[in-house]
């Protein structure tokens, strides 16, 4: 049932694509020979551009307009995270040490006050 329902979708969206006035009349075949057109479309002009530019056709468009990457602002904020990490690591290690010496002195206690009610025993 998923699968249908994801084809029915899939369906929808190619014949949105495809434009609304058509929508009602076409088939199944006519989407799918429609899907397999805009495939080979695209894989022509891939072809056509590995031709001319090579890896680059199949690398994603970079848009120039787009800013570029502050890494010392990246790295920043990473340093910091670390930093901030470690602090609750070592914050965690030492109430987790002082809850342990907690529970040996209050077994000690117990043993103390444990000893001290049992009388001696004369053999």
């Amino acid at each position: 049932m998923a699968s249908s329902s994801l084809s029915s979708v899939v369906s929808g969206l190619v014949r949105a694509q495809m434009g609304g006035a058509v929508t009602g009349t076409i088939t199944d075949d006519d989407l799918d020979r429609h899907v397999a057109e805009l495939i080979l479309k695209e894989a022509k002009q891939k072809a056509e551009r590995y031709s001319k530019e090579g890896i680059r056709a199949f690398l994603p468009q970079q848009d120039s307009n787009a800013p570029k990457t502050n890494k010392r602002f990246l790295s920043s904020i990473i340093r910091s995270t670390d930093d901030h990490n470690k602090a609750i690591l070592r914050e965690q290690a030492l109430s987790a040490m002082e809850i342990r010496i907690q529970k040996e002195e209050e077994e000690r206690k117990e043993r103390r006050h444990g000893q001290r009610r049992r009388p001696a025993q004369r053999g």
